[in-house]
């Protein structure tokens, strides 16, 4: 916590002194992270944190580091290949059992979810190292993972391998052979219904914990998130967002209404979005714990607009997926098609939707323009 927030939490002001060692840590607390070594517990949960966050807690991977920093008795040196001094750890050269009763839980289009009885060790297992086809492709801290940016009806064959705290690796478990489902619609295909445009996240980057800004280009529209992580998931993959926003590109058509679905992740209180177009606000996204879908109608905006999303909160961290809108004006119209060749020509679908339509009933020789209600 000192070396995080420094003069919001000094080590001086949460315990007794003496402070012989260092003239800002107390002299017991350097003796405790000797004499209560890190327990299978504290690992785990760090590996969880790591996971969840994406960052950890060094003095739990190496106490060693404390008493390069503040003096005092050595502690533990879990790294004694990387830095000399302290006291080694005991030495394992005993691997942890293989994996077993690896299985399928879940699957979609894009991602694999699988789970396997945990392996067992004479000290800890600290991780599992996840191989698709024979690759290299995660790792999990616990018994279970979801395996993402898959392409769809393909075969995939998985192993694991678990790991312990000294580096030991197991047996890898049995190979399974798992193959993705089919994709249900393509995304180009035209769709009926109200919306105009979506935007599924299904591009978004690798899934990483970290908060950071992520770039993708989805159906010609790019988008940026800030403190922004991706390895979490709604209907399928999805953004959360921490301290920062979700922002388009210029999109064409006027936006009549957007919806998005939302969720508060982890822990915090309910709170708000502020929906921007062309930087004025619109609008209050709401969330909470409990996913909902927000709509904010009557946005009514004809110009080429940026949509932009933005978190009221610095430290609530939100899930976002499935946002839509709908074009403004909302309907598609044709002119100059005269009462001889009415009957055929048709464009569909009404509203279009991704900016996107098709015209039936053309031959080579015809030509066609097509103007939006602006000219």
């Amino acid at each position: 916590m000192y070396v995080r927030y420094q003069d919001q939490c000094k080590p001086l002001n949460i315990a007794f002194v003496p402070n012989t060692y260092s003239e800002d840590f107390s002299d017991i607390l350097l003796k405790w992270n000797v004499e209560d070594p890190v327990s299978d517990f504290e690992i785990n949960r760090n590996n969880v944190v790591a996971e969840t966050q994406g960052n950890r807690n060094p003095f739990i991977d190496n106490p060693y580091l404390a008493t390069l920093i503040w003096g005092g008795p050595d502690a533990e040196n879990t790294w004694p290949e990387t830095i000399k001094g302290g006291n080694p750890i005991e030495q394992d050269s005993i691997a942890p059992s293989s994996p077993t009763n690896l299985m399928v839980s879940d699957s979609t289009s894009t991602s694999i979810s699988i789970s396997w009885t945990a392996s067992t060790d004479n000290i800890a297992v600290t991780r599992y190292d996840i191989y698709l086809d024979g690759i290299y492709n995660s790792t999990s801290s616990s018994n279970n993972s979801t395996i993402t940016d898959l392409q769809p009806s393909t075969d995939y064959s998985v192993y694991i391998i678990a790991k312990d705290r000294a580096g030991n690796s197991s047996i890898k478990s049995e190979s399974i052979n798992i193959k993705t489902k089919e994709k249900s619609t393509d995304d180009t295909e035209p769709s009926e219904g109200g919306s105009c445009g979506t935007e599924d996240f299904e591009k978004i980057p690798t899934s990483n914990s970290a908060y950071t800004e992520r770039v993708w280009t989805n159906r010609n529209i790019t988008w940026t998130a800030t403190a922004a992580r991706t390895d979490q998931t709604d209907d399928n993959r999805a953004i959360t967002i921490r301290n920062g926003s979700l922002t388009s590109s210029t999109i064409s058509g006027g936006i009549g209404s957007l919806s998005v679905r939302t969720a508060l992740l982890f822990t915090g209180t309910d709170g708000t979005f502020t929906l921007n177009i062309n930087g004025e606000e619109v609008g209050k996204i709401a969330y909470s714990a409990t996913p909902q879908t927000i709509q904010i109608d009557n946005i009514n905006i004809e110009d080429n607009s940026i949509i932009e999303l933005v978190n009221d909160s610095t430290t609530n961290r939100v899930r976002l997926d499935n946002l839509s809108w709908t074009c403004y004006p909302e309907n598609l119209a044709t002119d100059d098609i005269n009462k001889n060749n009415v009957d055929k020509i048709s464009i569909y679908p009404n509203p279009i939707k991704n900016y996107e339509f098709y015209i039936k009933g053309l031959k080579q020789t015809e030509t066609i323009y097509i103007y939006n209600l602006n000219g």
